[in-house]
């Protein structure tokens, strides 16, 4: 308490929003030891009189009923300064006693001082629980006694009684010369500020267990409106697996111990002889290929809305799944989110996991039928803003590194009503106020497009690759946003996902995978686990020779089957789609490294490393001067294209 501005800092926390910068001082932080009113003042003291003025907090003990004991206690600290190696707390212990009496003996003058100090100390019983997960494990031991004996005491200590106090506060003590003299009135406030600060803390954990009891159904609250790091999520090959509660500790087994996946054992890589449906056969997080680890390629992440909150339902069936974790609500408010997000932070202390991406849902609500920022009505463009707003501020706030944007209604089931000039401008001012908003929060993750040709509308905006990169280019936004390409997506527009990918690549614009396929029978979005082999392997080759796509990944954008309806099968799935596109990855290694289709695609085009051809490339060639050699070569021989070779070639690294 170094000033007469500083003593109110024992009043509440809401008078007092600095509160908790000066809570650290009242216990010694770091082997520091604790400061007595005194000693904090007698610094201030001297900090002011060098400035050539009387400390504050001097001249406002001095103001009261206690200016003869301060002045005497002053005159003995001075004495004790001056002279080397006797200490001021053995010389000045009876002025110090005086002084403290006096203080209480005058508790309206001196109330600041009292509540101040009364706090410092019953903080300090009420923190002393706590420093046990801050000490050293070499102290470990002493500090388990520590807490041991004051729970015997905890009684005693809200009883008032002061030797029970002394005999607490007394292990926070540095120095063993150093005493404490606690009064009786002294002990009955520290006591009932103590009863008071337990209190609060009992009411916190109280909150704590009300929202994590009320969000624990809905699982993995890191994913909430958000991808996660699946590759910690789910079984990491980096460490073991622990349980997602609180105060769950990791077994010695290799079984979880926790509530959300009871039976699921830690997913090892066992290699492709493996039988085991819950083991990696093909992805070793470890392993390097190409230069790169493979958990560095993929950066795996799980979709929250598919995956823990998928029920089964398709456009013919209701819902077949309802999971462990569900509640049958789904509250929509920014309150309720909070709660929600608030948990996840405290969840990710202690982890690597964090959001691959966040998004915001436009597209489910009544109010979003005719589109969000495409929206005819203004007030629904407005009302997309704002939920933008929220979900890229807490993906910012979690720690994501990407924020995707996929129009599920931005675009027209009929032109004879929609003016699409109009609405492709509201919706590039609508992108433009996004990158302005991501720069002033600070945020510096990705922003992504995910292109879809249609369903739930006939046509959307962002039909496929190529539209989306004309889109960006002619707003001006080609270097504000990435693509997050959607297997199954590319499917419904009538394209290959290689074809998708190179597209975004050769373009400059491949940032993200959303890691799915469809089914080539049905005409719609299935959202299946990719498991083809060869289409895996052919969206690693486009990811190797874009280096990569971090800071994006594979989102596994998929669902289970209506008919498979176990939390087991959420784990075979994903495990499934790691492999594949692990063993995709090792397959497009293969090829690339033996060269043999590369040394096919580069002989096809052999004839534009010419002279002519690189004039054309280079744009030095005119019609006419085109003209003249079409005229000296005559009829050109074009040579076969090899596609059976092609493919061979592919196949035999399957």
């Amino acid at each position: 308490m170094g000033s007469a501005t500083s003593v109110n800092l024992a009043r509440s926390e809401e008078e007092n929003p600095s509160l908790t910068q000066r809570e650290s001082s009242p216990i010694a932080q770091d082997g520091e030891e604790s400061k007595t009113l005194v000693e904090d003042s007698n610094e201030t003291k001297e900090k002011e009189v060098e400035d050539g003025e009387e400390c504050s907090f001097c001249t406002y003990i001095k103001a009261g009923e206690c200016k003869e004991s301060w002045i005497e206690l002053e005159k003995c600290l001075d004495e004790a300064k001056k002279k080397d190696g006797e200490s001021d707390v053995t010389k000045c212990k009876e002025a110090r006693k005086m002084f403290k009496t006096c203080i209480y003996d005058n508790p309206v003058h001196y109330e600041p001082v009292i509540a101040a100090e009364t706090y410092m100390f019953a903080k300090m019983l009420s923190d002393l629980q706590a420093k046990k997960e801050a000490v050293l494990v070499d102290k470990a031991q002493v500090v388990a006694k520590m807490l041991s004996e004051l729970k015997a005491e905890k009684e005693a200590i809200l009883s008032g009684d002061a030797a029970s106090i002394v005999k607490a506060l007394s292990k926070l003590q540095k120095e063993e010369d150093e005493t404490i003299n606690i009064m009786p009135a002294e002990a009955a406030a520290i006591a009932k500020k103590f009863s008071e600060l337990e209190a609060k803390k009992k009411e916190k954990e109280e909150k704590v267990l009300f929202v994590w009891s009320r969000t624990m159904k809905k699982v993995c609250l890191f994913m909430i409106l958000v991808c996660l790091n699946a590759a910690s999520f789910l079984v990491s090959a980096e460490s073991q697996t622990c349980p997602a509660d609180l105060g769950g500790k990791c077994s010695d087994s290799d079984d979880w111990q926790g509530e959300f996946f009871p039976g699921i054992p830690q997913i090892r890589y066992e290699g492709p002889s493996s039988k085991n449906p819950l083991a990696y056969r093909w992805y070793n997080a470890e392993e390097e290929v190409l230069g790169k680890k493979m958990k560095d390629w993929f950066r795996f992440s799980v979709a929250f809305w598919h995956t823990f909150r998928g029920t089964g339902g398709d456009p013919f069936g209701a819902a077949t799944k309802y999971w462990p974790w569900e509640d049958g609500t789904n509250s929509e408010s920014n309150k309720n989110l909070d709660e929600v997000i608030e948990l996840a932070k405290e969840l990710q202390k202690g982890s690597k996991i964090r959001p691959l991406w966040g998004t915001a849902q436009l597209f489910l609500h009544p109010r979003y039928m005719h589109g969000g920022a495409t929206s005819s009505e203004v007030g629904v463009y407005a009302y997309a803003a704002a939920q933008v707003k929220k979900a890229m501020e807490v993906t910012h706030y979690l720690g994501g590194e990407n924020y995707v944007f996929w129009g599920g209604r931005e675009g027209y089931q009929t032109l004879l009503n929609t003016d699409m000039e109009r609405e492709l401008d509201h919706m590039a001012r609508f992108f433009e106020a996004a990158v302005a908003y991501k720069k002033k929060i600070g945020f510096n993750g990705t922003l992504l497009i995910e292109p879809k040709p249609q369903e739930p509308t006939k046509h959307q905006y962002d039909w496929d690759a190529a539209t989306a990169a004309n889109f960006l280019r002619k707003y001006g936004l080609i270097n504000e946003f990435k693509l997050n390409i959607e297997c199954n997506h590319a499917t419904l527009s009538g394209h290959t996902c290689h074809h998708e990918l190179e597209t975004a690549r050769i373009n400059g614009l491949l940032g993200n995978i959303d890691a799915n396929t469809g089914d080539a029978q049905t005409g719609w979005d299935t959202d299946q686990f990719l498991t083809d082999v060869g289409e895996a392997t052919m969206v690693m080759m486009s990811v190797i020779k874009n280096g990569g796509i971090a800071p994006g990944g594979f989102n596994f954008d998929a669902k289970l089957r209506r008919e498979s309806t176990d939390v087991e099968d959420l784990f075979i799935a994903h495990i499934s789609g790691m492999d594949t596109v692990a063993r995709g990855l090792r397959n497009a290694a293969k090829i690339l490294e033996e060269g043999r289709l590369s040394e096919l695609v580069g002989k096809r085009y052999s004839s534009w490393d010419s002279e002519l051809g690189k004039q054309i490339e280079e744009g030095k060639a005119d019609f006419e001067y085109l003209e003249k050699k079409a005229k000296e070569f005559g009829e050109p021989k074009v040579p076969s294209a090899k596609q059976e070779l092609a493919e061979m070639i592919f196949q035999s690294a399957m």
